[in-house]
């Protein structure tokens, strides 16, 4: 069973940006097995399976959720989209990754997939995600003034 996880992890999507060794991306994870293998089940079951797959590839590099800068993903009904947000903010912390995502664009045989970019940490300075993200300054919420 761990040599069949092994092999899933090495197959999957997992590519180093050739600029930065410090980002890390995990391309789409559906609902699948170890062996690759799509496992249909409810909406709640398949994205389950799906954050366990991105999990997975995300150790396998040495990081985990909160190292996730941004996510992509794909949806086949608009409808789960309330409890995708529900999920989302259960998953990952504040604050939150920058993500976008798309619906009704899936077969009915994937419910969802989804795909990540991760960081690793600077080992000379320590930056941490959340200070890499955009910050909103003071004067953001000014309006201009009409002359």
């Amino acid at each position: 069973m761990e040599a069949d996880h092994d092999r899933y992890l090495e197959s999957s999507a997992v590519q180093l940006c050739p600029r930065s060794e410090r980002l890390v991306f995990v391309l789409a994870q559906a609902s699948a097995g170890a062996a690759g293998a799509i496992i249909p089940g409810t909406f709640n079951e398949e994205i389950s399976r799906s954050m366990v797959n991105v999990e997975s590839v995300l150790a396998s590099a040495s990081l985990s959720l909160r190292d996730v800068l941004r996510a992509t993903s794909s949806g086949y009904d608009s409808a789960d989209g309330p409890r995708y947000n529900e999920i989302y903010r259960y998953c990952f912390t504040v604050p939150l990754p920058a993500r976008t995502t798309i619906s009704n664009c899936l077969s009915p045989a994937v419910k969802l997939e989804i795909g990540v970019i991760g960081i690793r940490p600077n080992q000379r300075t320590q930056i941490s995600v959340a200070s890499m993200r955009p910050r909103m300054y003071p004067y953001a919420n000014r309006r201009p003034s009409i002359v």
